[in-house]
């Protein structure tokens, strides 16, 4: 099953702006019980690493929130198209940014 990703993250991302976004990632939890704090970190850490590698960006931020399985990303448009295309690792995706 594919992740669910929030609307206006998607126009967000199919815009053509290139400026950061800010979204909020769950993973995607084990089938018997759920991931401790540290594989949370240790996934997130992983998941960012392989993203790098693919993009040759880094997040301009970003926050893991160990207890709920998620965390909070300020990444450019590529960077973070790379990293929902794993599906396999999320299971989510919000766009966390308020237009003014």
């Amino acid at each position: 099953m594919s992740a669910k990703i929030d609307p206006s993250l998607n126009a967000a991302l199919q815009s053509g702006d290139e400026e950061a976004v800010q979204v909020v990632v769950s993973l995607k939890q084990p089938a018997e019980g759920v991931l401790s704090s540290d594989e949370t970190r240790a996934k997130v850490n992983a998941l960012l690493e392989a993203v790098r590698k693919e993009t040759g960006q880094r997040p301009k931020r970003f926050n893991v929130f160990a207890y709920m399985g998620s965390f909070a990303l300020e990444a450019q448009p590529k960077m973070v198209r790379a990293l929902l295309s794993h599906e396999d690792e999320i299971d989510g995706a919000v766009f966390n940014q308020v237009k003014e």
